[in-house]
C-alpha cells in the first residue's frame, strides 16, 4: 500500500504474511525447546558446588513482605501491558 493511502478496512492495515509468521513462530518454539534441553543438560553435567556469596544480601537486611510486594508489582505491570495491548490503536 502506498504511504499516502488509507486502508479500506481495519483488517487491511497489516500485510498478509502468514508464511513468515508461521516460520517465525516455529523458530521461536524450536529455540524455547532447545533452551530447555540445554539447561537440563548443563544442570545434570555441572558438578555440585556451593553458591557464591552475595554481597547485596549481606549488606541489605531481609524484608519479610518483599516477595509479596514484588509479585504485586509484577501483576500490576502485566495488567498495564494487557490494557495497553487492548486499547492500542
Amino acid at each position: 500500500m502506498p504511504p499516502g493511502e488509507k486502508p479500506a478496512s481495519p483488517h487491511d492495515r497489516f500485510p498478509k504474511e502468514r508464511t513468515k509468521a508461521v516460520i517465525s513462530f516455529t523458530l521461536l518454539a524450536f529455540a524455547a525447546v532447545l533452551n530447555e534441553v540445554v539447561l537440563s543438560f548443563v544442570h545434570e553435567r555441572v558438578p555440585e558446588t556451593p553458591p557464591l556469596p552475595d554481597l547485596t544480601f549481606s549488606i541489605i537486611p531481609y524484608y519479610q513482605d518483599g516477595l509479596k510486594i514484588c509479585e504485586y508489582i509484577m501483576l500490576a505491570s502485566f495488567a498495564s501491558v494487557l490494557l495497553l495491548m487492548l486499547f492500542h490503536r
